[in-house]
């Protein structure tokens, strides 16, 4: 792909922690070493080094092994409350069948939900085959000129073959603003995640990552 893609944020965080234990595992090593009487010779002093590594090792195998623990446990935390809130949005915006909304789309109303689509909005798209639970995610600056690309053959090819054959599908749309995220980018690598879209659905990624 031609744009290298970052570090995501936990991944970075991880190499921090393992840069800091490892700042810390050296001057620890650097102590130790003063302590010992000055070596009159390299044999000695490697001998001396030998020692201090013994003494280190458990005290520092246990401090990776507890900075692993707080890395992961932050990430299952953070990864969680993502997700909760993807589904706290997607609860809250109205769903509708690729019917209702071609015809909504058309200037039609269908009980009471014509307000959906008076303005375009920039903002995320999720496209649920109701069949198989199959999900895409999508974003754009126009989400409603966006999401009748995808039922008239211009967007994902796998989701509108699965609807030209008569697969049940669910949209959703859900606005960038008052949605709590800064960029579409983020908003859609969070519904991505939380939908399971890329593992087990019609999205080809994760998302786009920051440049």
């Amino acid at each position: 792909m031609g744009r290298r893609q970052k570090r995501s944020f936990a991944m970075r965080v991880l190499v921090l922690l393992l840069v800091l234990w490892a700042a810390g595992a050296f001057l620890a090593f650097v102590q130790l070493m003063e302590s010992y009487p000055k070596a009159a010779d390299a044999e000695t002093w490697l001998a001396e080094a030998e020692v201090a590594t013994d003494v280190l090792a458990k005290p520092c195998l246990l401090a990776l092994a507890l900075v692993l623990l707080v890395w992961a446990a932050g990430t299952v935390l953070f990864r969680t409350r993502a997700k909760r809130k993807i589904k706290r949005l997607s609860r809250g915006a109205k769903a509708l069948t690729p019917e209702q909304f071609l015809h909504m789309r058309n200037g039609g109303s269908t009980r009471g939900r014509s307000d959906v689509l008076s303005h375009d909005f920039a903002g995320i798209y999720i496209f649920t085959n109701t069949d198989d639970g199959r999900c895409y995610v999508g974003q754009a600056h126009n989400v409603i000129s966006r999401v009748n690309q995808h039922l008239t053959g211009k967007g994902n090819g796998d989701v509108y073959a699965d609807y030209v054959h008569g697969a049940h599908f669910e949209i959703r749309m859900i606005a960038l603003k008052g949605s709590g995220y800064h960029t579409l980018d983020d908003l859609e690598r969070t519904a991505i995640e939380a939908t399971g879209a890329y593992e087990r659905g019609y999205n080809k990624t994760r998302g786009n990552r920051p440049s």
